[in-house]
């Protein structure tokens, strides 16, 4: 489907799709963040809000040693990369969503658009399929089990049907003949169909590509962290922040971590069921992920810091 758009501008079509990709990928961004800003009550500037939302994008293509590939490929780009902005749109569409109080027709349309939406995203290739299946797992638990506080059973009934559809999406890709022809071709052992086994495999594929991120390219990861760690620093310590329980804070911290390595490792899930590790354009979801969660970690540190009342105070 979106080959076919992009053929139909013939070669105009193949040039700006990449471009149009990442134009839809900032916005998405920059609407995500805004709606986070609103849950914290922070006021941040358009003009910052799109300088964070480039440096998440800059940063993990910066990282990707495969830039061709998810970018001007379109066997790699609409399969690992195109998916990532109907990830960030679906994020940003739920939180707003969130702030309108349960009316039984804005539900019934939200709640279609929202499934159409993560059945087109997940269908597009295995690795994002598993990553969306892994957001939608560790949101539907989270709303699950806070429900006594917000009382929305909308949107939990919303996000169920969602994870259904992305696991239905991900059954059509499974058995799909393509799927099946790949197999044949890559296979040199059975499967892991153990699901002890399998869990193990994933888990030891993401803490190797955790850690060797960290390690080969610590500077960019530092940067994520630092630049929100200064801005929401200087932003919560001048009072333009809404002072949320630090117990809260530092249980979004480690939730973050943990949210992280689980939608990593749902990524991964794919390449260890067939006993490889993911090759480089497989891994630029994940990269995206880690990216975007190290620079919400930076901001959450950021507004613990500012707890501490150092002798520091700045305008932005």
């Amino acid at each position: 489907l979106f080959v076919q758009f992009s053929e139909w501008g013939g070669i105009w079509g193949f040039r700006l799709l990449a471009g149009v990709t990442i134009l839809l990928w900032v916005i998405g961004l920059v609407w995500l963040l805004s709606e986070i800003g609103k849950a914290l009550g922070l006021r941040l500037s358009v003009a910052v809000k799109l300088w964070i939302a480039g440096l998440a994008i800059f940063l993990s293509l910066y990282q990707t040693p495969v830039l061709f590939q998810i970018l001007y490929w379109r066997t790699g780009m609409i399969p690992y990369t195109l998916p990532l902005v109907f990830f960030v749109g679906i994020a940003a569409f739920v939180v707003f969503y969130v702030w309108f109080s349960f009316h039984w027709s804005r539900a019934r349309w939200a709640g279609i658009l929202f499934v159409v939406l993560v059945f087109f995203a997940s269908v597009l290739g295995e690795t994002t399929a598993g990553l969306q299946i892994g957001l939608l797992v560790v949101v539907v638990l989270t709303v699950w089990l806070t429900q006594a506080e917000h009382q929305r059973k909308d949107v939990l009934t919303m996000l169920t049907a969602s994870l259904i559809f992305a696991v239905i999406s991900m059954l059509i890709i499974a058995f799909s003949p393509g799927t099946a022809t790949r197999l044949d071709i890559i296979m040199r052992q059975a499967p892991v169909y153990n699901p002890i086994e399998l869990s193990l495999d994933v888990i030891a594929i993401t803490s190797h590509f955790l850690g060797d991120t960290l390690k080969v390219a610590p500077l960019p990861n530092l940067i994520a962290v630092a630049v929100p760690f200064g801005i929401l620093y200087f932003h919560a310590s001048n009072g333009n922040l809404s002072q949320a329980p630090a117990a809260r804070i530092r249980l979004a911290i480690l939730g973050l971590l943990l949210f992280t390595f689980i939608v990593v490792g749902f990524s991964f899930a794919p390449s260890a069921f067939v006993r490889t590790y993911p090759v480089a354009r497989a891994r630029f979801a994940a990269q995206f992920v880690m990216t975007l969660s190290l620079i919400l970690e930076g901001g959450l540190l950021g507004i613990l810091a500012s707890r501490l009342h150092l002798p520091v105070k700045a305008d932005i």
